[in-house]
């Protein structure tokens, strides 16, 4: 007759254990750690090339100009200490961008077959193909405010670096190309993004950027804000 009541007695003891031994694992369970403590950046980048005259050689009226240009990216960055709810971090990236762009424009020479008589003459259009090349490079050190743990943080950063962007004309009526070097510009740089790892060393990120270029030496007047975004992969 005392067989239920050690049963009884045996379930609580089960239960109990049960109940401690969950608790201790999750005890043992650390919580994520702050972002980093450094991250390295490879992605593919997309620039805005500046549309201002100053930056390019002589063209036609009419001629288009290449808009934006595609590159690669690569960045790296260590994460120091706290400061209130984020992490500060100090680090910089390279981006490296081309782009190109074809324009159709015409040229009016005098006609060969113009009136003697009358003493009048005649111009003939010529149909002018313009090729452009601009090539952009972007240094950007930056000190970064990151929010969230290592497993995925998004910041906000800014910095001042330097760009420099230069641009090649060739068109069918000259076969010798002009082009226009910026020299080095001072860059303001200012933005933000995220990243995540669904690994624990490797994970995808992305940075939306703005680029205020200064004065430089060779050209008048270049101030330009220039807008990049990138993606790709981040390893820590």
């Amino acid at each position: 007759m005392r067989v239920p009541f050690v049963s009884a007695r045996c379930a609580l003891m089960l239960i109990l254990l049960t109940a401690l031994t969950t608790r201790e694992a999750k005890a043992q369970i650390a919580p994520p750690g702050p972002p980093g403590p450094y991250a390295i950046d490879l992605r593919g980048s997309m620039v805005g090339i500046p549309q201002s005259a100053d930056f390019y050689p002589t063209v036609p009226s009419g001629t288009i100009v290449p808009a934006r240009g595609f590159g690669l990216d690569a960045g790296a960055h260590v994460y120091l200490f706290r400061l209130g709810p984020s992490r500060v971090g100090v680090g910089g990236d390279f981006t490296v961008i081309r782009a190109t762009a074809v324009s159709g424009t015409t040229s009016s020479s005098p006609s060969s077959s113009s009136s003697s008589s009358s003493g009048s003459s005649s111009t003939t259009s010529i149909p002018v193909t313009t090729n452009i090349k601009a090539t952009a490079r972007l240094l950007t050190p930056q000190l970064s405010f990151n929010f969230g743990t290592e497993r995925g943080w998004s910041y906000l950063s800014v910095g001042v670096g330097t760009a420099q962007i230069q641009t090649t004309v060739s068109d069918t009526t000259d076969s010798r190309e002009r082009s226009v070097d910026s020299g080095s510009l001072r860059a303001i740089n200012f933005g933000g993004g995220a990243r995540w790892f669904p690994r624990s060393h490797l994970g995808v990120g992305f940075d939306l950027r703005f680029h205020k270029l200064a004065a430089g030496s060779r050209v008048d007047t270049p101030s330009a804000t220039l807008f990049a975004a990138a993606a790709g992969l981040t390893i820590r």
